[in-house]
């Protein structure tokens, strides 16, 4: 049970990074600023407390949605995840004293892509494992 509830935090936290950074790489590949981008550790580095925030809000998320329908819990944890992206995104325009807006690619939609993906991957886990636990006990 401990191994797992680790297993769930550090894939979710790699989801939202790997998440986040591949929809930067896209974003800028499409938009195609004029210079070459060298700001791919910055958004690695600034989306490393997103995806502990997603973890709280996951929390937050299992304790609201635990007994409702599937279509409920991914519903509200996806709007949760966007909430997230959104107050990331303040606390990092304040924390940076607006750098982070200078970002090649707009930080809000990455965020958000890389917030609503750790989100929903936190809500199947949880889903997968309380299946588990219903099996375990019928066997017996």
């Amino acid at each position: 049970m401990q191994n797992d509830r680790w297993a769930r935090r550090l894939v979710v936290i790699a989801t939202t990074l790997i998440s986040t950074f591949i929809t930067f790489w896209i974003v800028v590949h499409l938009t195609r600023p004029g210079w070459e981008s060298h700001e791919y550790p910055a958004i690695l580095v600034w989306t490393v407390p997103l995806s502990f925030l997603v973890l709280l809000f996951g929390k937050l998320s299992r304790r609201w949605f635990a007994k409702r329908t599937p279509i409920v819990r991914i519903v509200g944890s996806f709007f949760l995840a966007l909430v997230c992206a959104v107050v990331w995104t303040f606390l990092a325009v304040i924390l940076t004293g607006g750098y982070a807006l200078a970002f090649d690619a707009n930080p809000l939609f990455c965020w958000a892509v890389g917030s609503v993906a750790g989100s929903l991957l936190n809500t199947q886990w949880q889903a997968r494992g309380a299946v588990s636990e219903k099996t375990s006990v019928a066997a017996i």
